[in-house]
């Protein structure tokens, strides 16, 4: 197989047991990622459409009930999904896969704890949780690229 996942021209052989493997492994995590993918935007949807409405107040209050429904969900999913994913995953993607969270978490790590202290000098206004979430994914995307393409 080429790195894309294609055969080789003019092999007519067939898959061999490493290669089915591989193919129903990738299957399952392109399920699993679609299942988590239609979750996140079914509550994103019910997010921005119920919740914060057309003005986009996002600092509004949520409904208690709504809000330990998403907590919930939000667990769930990032817990059955991460552990059903680990299950397909090979040595080498796995170990990519640590060491890009590794330096997500690093990102985090050196960014909340120095802009909380300033905050708390009276240098920079208070930290935005949001944009401190989305500053960890882009890092954990980032690294996963890099790691996966490097």
């Amino acid at each position: 197989m080429t790195v894309s996942g294609a055969r080789a021209m003019g092999a007519d052989v067939p898959l061999g047991v490493g290669e089915r493997r591989e193919r129903s492994a990738r299957r399952v995590r392109h399920g699993i990622k679609a299942a988590l993918f239609v979750t996140g935007l079914a509550v994103g949807i019910y997010v921005g459409g119920a919740l914060i409405g057309g003005d986009f107040d996002f600092a509004a209050p949520w409904p208690p009930a709504a809000a330990l429904a998403i907590a919930a969900v939000y667990l769930v999913a990032m817990i059955a999904g991460g552990l059903l994913i680990s299950r397909s995953l090979d040595e080498l993607e796995r170990s990519r896969t640590y060491r890009a969270a590794a330096a997500a978490g690093n990102v985090y790590l050196l960014v909340y704890p120095t802009w909380f202290a300033l905050w708390k000098g009276g240098f920079v206004p208070e930290p935005v949780h949001w944009a401190l979430f989305i500053l960890f994914w882009l890092s954990l995307a980032l690294a996963t690229l890099w790691y996966r393409f490097r």
